[in-house]
């Protein structure tokens, strides 16, 4: 067996039949013999778990397994050490594969073996999913298509890595299984957990492949990571960050430190605007806040410099960080954001939603 699509969901009835539907319609421009698909399911309180169930009884090549919730990374690894494929493919539960996209892995896979040699890993393109369906693409192109990066070339991916996250994505790798597992054990890691793997797999791949075409649609959520607060985002974060530097000590190289560190910086204004602009209430947030600003990733480098890419919100709200009286501005743009919610509230209540 050639892939191993691996599906990690929890609470995702919503979208994964039109998931599945898309890893199945695969066998369309490539054999279906040759390739399986895992669901993983893991802890959902909905209809989730019946549903996956459902679709591998009425799939020969669908298999599904129960984890408990175990957390989004442990769920995808957990899926790796079951699957029977040479290589794996994430998919996440709410997105889709572009049609055709296992058969133009297998044609890159075997042009490589043609030359003689093996790649370990291959990195491909995204286009956003729209309800037309392929909508514009994620990210520039960022490589050279087809050119196989081995030795002192890698350099090049580990440069892309360490400036920003256009390579951080699972769902844009196609990994050999024999390079995939991660010790999981007790690591719980929801927020972040594509940057811990691909730290992992740039430091094992001997050689890494770049496919100038999206195979991978990626549905924008509807809830912004800045409105949407989650007390274990930081920890998770420090995880995550504690698997880069690690990645940093075998580069030796102060400009990825620094970019790395800008990045960080970023991590913890995305952190502070998530309290900010959340439905948590005023009491609830500066409780948020005071734990926050006291936590050693947030003291070292909340106040640092944020990448030059970032996003409006956080730098924002970065700007408000670095600030005298930086909490005392946080609450009241807090506040004056609850204002504004709580009268859009009540207009949608007497004049309909628009």
């Amino acid at each position: 067996m050639i892939f191993s699509i691996i599906i990690p969901v929890c609470n995702g009835e919503k979208y994964l039949e039109k998931c599945v539907g898309s890893a199945l319609l695969q066998s369309d421009s490539f054999d279906g013999d040759k390739y399986e698909i895992l669901i993983v399911e893991n802890g959902s309180t909905d209809n989730t778990p019946q549903l996956a169930d459902e679709l591998s009884k009425k799939h020969e090549n669908i298999r599904c397994i129960h984890r408990g919730r175990i957390g989004l990374f442990a769920a995808r690894q957990e899926g790796i050490l079951e699957a029977k494929g040479d290589y794996i493919v994430s998919l996440d539960a709410d997105d889709m594969l572009a049609e055709g996209a296992l058969s133009e892995l297998r044609k890159a896979l075997d042009k490589i073996n043609a030359a003689g040699k093996k790649a370990d890993m291959l990195i491909f393109r995204a286009a956003e999913l729209t309800e037309e369906g392929q909508g514009k693409l994620l990210h520039k192109k960022l490589l050279e298509d087809e050119k196989l990066y081995e030795g002192s070339d890698k350099e090049e991916l580990y440069q892309l890595f360490a400036q920003g996250d256009s390579i951080n994505s699972m769902w844009t790798k196609c990994v050999r299984r024999s390079i995939a597992a991660i010790d999981h054990d007790g690591i719980f890691i929801n927020n972040g957990e594509d940057l811990y793997q691909t730290a992992v797999y740039l430091e094992r791949a001997q050689a890494i492949a770049y496919i100038d075409k999206a195979l991978y649609l990626y549905r924008r959520a509807g809830v912004s990571m800045t409105s949407s607060y989650n007390p274990s985002y930081i920890e998770d974060q420090k995880k995550v960050w504690a698997q880069m530097d690690r990645f940093l000590e075998n580069r030796n190289n102060k400009e990825y430190d620094k970019w790395v560190d800008e990045r960080k910086s970023l991590t913890c204004s995305i952190m502070v605007a998530s309290i900010v602009y959340s439905g948590i209430g005023i009491g609830n947030k500066k409780k948020a806040l005071d734990k926050t600003f006291d936590d050693e990733l947030f003291v070292k480098y909340g106040k640092r410099e944020l990448p030059k890419w970032a996003p409006e919100e956080p730098v924002f709200i970065h700007e408000l960080i670095v600030s005298d009286n930086a909490k005392k501005l946080l609450l009241a743009t807090a506040r004056k954001h609850d204002i504004k919610v709580f009268i859009k509230g009540i207009r949608n209540k007497i004049f309909g939603s628009r």
